[in-house]
């Protein structure tokens, strides 16, 4: 969030709402308007009255240097239970929804183009559009869902940078598509192709 009342979150918990309150931590609420929503990044911006509230605003990291087996805490409200601290460590980075596995798919009606941040610190349900924060209470990213225990994928805080950015001044994100396919050239595909290597891909 910032002093003018901007606040980060989640597509998948403001998409289609009504009404958008948001409670500070000492307890009020307050309604929020939303400016601008990206589902395939699972990022919406919204934005609150800042007029006598006492905002803290995070200090934003750099997610392209968090390493793999770094300690983080995964910051939510797990079923309710408000400002809980999860604590772990990034498993993995780069990741798509997409290379998972059948029984593991996400139905989310829609492709994501974030390559998420994985760790083993718990998102549970409540727990989505909280920080991941590094050790040097840096926000390096959003907590978007999980898979099960140990299984959990956050968006990079440079990605919210760009979409954030974005949402600010258009409300909605723009990017390119080609409309191109790539699959790995195996060696079933280069006999039909009567193609001598599996080198390449098929496009």
């Amino acid at each position: 969030s910032n002093t003018d009342g901007h606040i980060i979150t989640n597509h998948h918990i403001v998409d289609e709402a009504k009404l958008i309150t948001v409670t500070l931590p000492k307890g009020s609420k307050l309604e929020a308007t939303l400016i601008g929503s990206d589902r395939q990044t699972d990022l919406a911006l919204i934005k609150i009255d800042p007029k006598g509230v006492d905002l803290s605003v995070p200090s934003l990291g750099d997610s392209d240097a968090v390493n793999v087996g770094e300690w983080i805490l995964a910051v939510g409200n797990p079923y309710g239970f408000d400002r809980t601290v999860y604590f772990g460590i990034v498993s993995g980075k780069g990741r798509s929804l997409a290379s998972l596995n059948p029984y593991h798919k996400v139905d989310s009606g829609f492709s994501f183009t974030t390559d998420f941040i994985q760790t083993d610190a718990a998102i549970d349900p409540g727990s989505s559009g909280g920080p991941l924060v590094n050790l040097k209470g840096e926000v390096v990213g959003i907590n978007s869902m999980g898979l099960g225990r140990g299984i959990s994928f956050t968006i990079p805080i440079n990605t919210v940078k760009e979409v954030m950015s974005q949402l600010l001044t258009g409300g909605k994100a723009s990017r390119g598509w080609i409309g191109l396919s790539i699959h790995p050239l195996t060696k079933e595909l280069a006999s039909y192709f009567s193609l001598k290597g599996t080198g390449g891909v098929l496009i």
